[in-house]
């Protein structure tokens, strides 16, 4: 709350014994308004300019300021003569950081969704792979595995046709399947490989007829 000489209606402390400007005893006449509008004459006639009331932090008088002098870095308070730090520019910073704020979140919110959807995404699936078999469990994995290893021996690899592979004790299974021979014509053929968790290795590989 405000205090004014009852006398001349200039700002006094609340325990003025004396107005320091006329003399008037007793001077502290309250005001209630905190926030006073009054036309100030700028760039025209018609413009109103916002008064804001201060408490001085060294006399505890109560101040009004235009809004104008909210990018000074201090205020002079006319009643104990004493200077303070501005409240008006620290207010006026906290306005500008929070349009900032939300100007950022207008033009990059979305963006930020998408991408926090994405990585949600992308977490999820790598969590959701199952561990993969061993080799000797992968029934495909063998049946590709020995094919390409069985090729390798072969004059004309092209030829391979697989037939079947059955499973023996362990890890050891049998491949049986069809290749050319040196006369063009084809055999059938029986080979043995072993595997473990990784790779695979041939054992034999014999012809049959």
């Amino acid at each position: 709350m405000a205090y004014k000489c009852k006398n001349c209606g200039k700002f006094v402390a609340k325990d003025a014994i004396v107005c320091k400007h006329c003399g008037q005893k007793n001077p502290a006449e309250l005001v209630n308004n905190n926030t006073i509008r009054n036309s100030y004459n700028m760039n025209s006639s018609n413009s109103v300019v916002e008064r804001t009331l201060i408490q001085c932090p060294n006399c505890g008088s109560q101040l009004t300021w235009f809004d104008r002098f909210e990018n000074n870095d201090y205020l002079h308070c006319s009643i104990c003569n004493q200077k303070f730090e501005n409240p008006l520019k620290s207010i006026k910073l906290r306005s500008i950081e929070r349009r900032r704020r939300e100007n950022f979140l207008k033009e990059y919110g979305c963006l930020i969704i998408v991408g926090i959807i994405v990585l949600i995404s992308i977490i999820c699936y790598s969590g959701s792979d199952e561990p993969s078999l061993p080799l000797y469990e992968d029934k495909y994995a063998i049946q590709t595995t020995a094919k390409s290893l069985i090729k390798k021996t072969l004059r004309d690899p092209d030829s391979f046709q697989l037939i079947e592979i059955v499973p023996e004790t362990g890890k050891v299974v049998t491949v049986r399947y069809r290749s050319k021979n040196g006369f063009g014509g084809y055999n059938v053929c029986t080979a043995v490989v072993s595997c473990d968790e990784k790779s695979m290795h041939l054992i034999s590989n014999e012809e049959n007829y």
